[in-house]
């Protein structure tokens, strides 16, 4: 996981502060979204297999959330404040909030520790949602679709601070409503058995000529 760290956080996370100075385009090291997705995975796994008293601790984690957020403010803020007329800073307050950045990365892993060692009890409603958010990302940020939904919403229109907040929180609250019913209505209702029929029948054929079984 450390190996993983490196070269699909780390390294590629480096070229924003010093672009080109590396002499190694970061796809050599295999960092794409798809392989951080795969690494986002494997952390999971990770923490599930081999917990310890210490990443049982929501509090830890709770700890790791307010302080990566404090470190996004500050990076996307700053330069905001500091750019004037002669001296422009804007392309700095993107450096930590891409996808590979290690800020990023540990709020999002400090999110997902933080709610599985939350112990809220069984809550049906939840549950029956949650079986549907692979579906949500897989929807809204298909490559597809992604164009579709984000060029719709365009930043440009929100021309104030509240304007962006409300307006963000709005659409991010329908789109996810929209793909956990597709979800829903397309996959789970209509499709999921006919599916798990054909994988059942696929496995067991398989089983046959592989396997003798």
């Amino acid at each position: 996981m450390l190996f993983l760290t490196v070269f699909i956080v780390v390294i590629p996370d480096l070229y924003s502060y010093f672009p080109g100075k590396m002499d190694i385009w970061i796809g050599q090291f295999g960092a794409t979204d798809a392989t951080y997705f795969i690494y986002l995975y494997f952390i999971a796994s990770y923490f599930r297999l081999y917990s310890s008293k210490l990443t049982r601790k929501w509090e830890y984690w709770l700890i790791l959330v307010v302080i990566g957020n404090i470190l996004l403010f500050i990076s996307y803020s700053l330069p905001l404040f500091i750019s004037d007329a002669t001296h422009n800073y804007l392309n700095y307050s993107q450096l930590m909030i891409g996808q590979n950045s290690t800020v990023i990365t540990m709020v999002a892993v400090s999110i997902f520790m933080l709610f599985v060692n939350i112990n809220m009890g069984k809550v049906r409603c939840i549950n029956y949602i949650s079986a549907s958010m692979f579906g949500v990302y897989l929807l809204h940020e298909n490559s597809f679709l992604r164009p579709i939904i984000w060029n719709y919403i365009n930043n440009n229109r929100f021309t104030t601070f509240t304007s962006m907040i409300i307006n963000g929180l709005k659409y991010s609250f329908l789109i996810f409503i929209i793909c956990i019913l597709i979800d829903i209505v397309f996959r789970r209702i209509l499709f999921e058995k006919k599916i798990n029929n054909l994988s059942l029948k696929l496995g067991n054929y398989l089983d046959k000529k592989l396997l003798g079984k």
